[in-house]
């Protein structure tokens, strides 16, 4: 069974742990790493009213972090079309390397679509950019992301920007729950003092 939950200050033993064991794997398999720990590691210690830190746990080990985030800043490379719509952005996802293989990146995809579904005014879309090439064909062919389209960032580096639809799986909750205290997070950019929202109905 599976838990979804925020993450707080407390967790950064376990997050620390997380990042130490990803780098270690990416190294080892000469992947790239893009040094997100510090961030992480900064938000966790400072809070954000923009984004949530979410973990993913099974049987009370953490094997999973994104980043869920509400605000403007996380569109950027979007039109101004595709930043009116209704979205939230997922700017980071981090999975332990002892789950390799476990498709937690397409058992999370599954909980997201049916997350932002079930929220109190449901954004039609959670976004999402990546760089690399292979990562964006699993993500659409695998975990259900649609590819918006392909870029080239002002830096030159390449940009897979998908999205993946809001969409409600009724019997999701027997094999992933969320916790209460993950509070809906606000799909309206304007406050600049977010209110927190009810909490999801489980």
């Amino acid at each position: 069974m599976y838990l979804m939950r925020l993450l707080s200050y407390e967790d950064r033993p376990l997050v620390d742990a997380l990042l130490t064991a990803r780098t270690a794997w990416a190294q080892q398999q000469d992947h790239p790493h893009h040094g997100h720990s510090l961030a992480l590691l900064s938000m966790l210690a400072d809070g954000h009213d923009t984004s949530q830190i979410i973990g993913m746990e099974e049987d009370g080990d953490l094997v999973g972090v994104f980043i869920l985030a509400v605000r403007e800043a996380a569109f950027v490379g979007w039109s101004a079309m595709e930043r009116q719509e209704e979205a939230l952005s997922v700017t980071l996802a981090i999975t332990h390397p002892a789950e390799h293989g476990q498709r937690l990146a397409r058992l999370g995809s599954v909980w997201l679509a049916d997350y932002i579904a079930r929220l109190p005014s449901p954004p039609r879309w959670v976004r999402g950019t990546v760089t690399d090439s292979a990562v964006a064909l699993y993500l659409q062919g695998v975990c259900g992301w649609q590819l918006d389209r392909f870029s080239r960032d002002p830096d030159g580096r390449r940009a897979y920007r998908l999205q993946l639809p809001a969409q409600a799986t009724p019997d999701l909750y027997h094999l992933v729950a969320t916790s209460a205290d993950l509070a809906a997070p606000l799909a309206d950019p304007a406050p600049a003092v977010p209110a927190r929202a009810a909490l999801l109905p489980r």
